[in-house]
C-alpha cells in the first residue's frame, strides 16, 4: 500500500510540476482544500 501512495505522489508531482503549477493552485483548480494536495 505504500508503494502505491508513494507512486501516485509522485505522478501528481510530475503532472503539477509539467503543468508549472504550485499545490496550492492544482487544489485551486480541482475544487480540493490545498491540504489534500499537500497530503497526497
Amino acid at each position: 500500500m505504500q508503494y502505491m501512495k508513494e507512486n501516485l505522489a509522485h505522478l501528481v508531482r510530475e503532472a503539477r510540476m509539467g503543468l508549472g503549477l504550485s499545490q496550492e493552485k492544482l487544489a485551486e483548480i480541482l475544487g480540493f482544500d490545498s491540504r489534500t494536495i499537500l497530503n497526497i
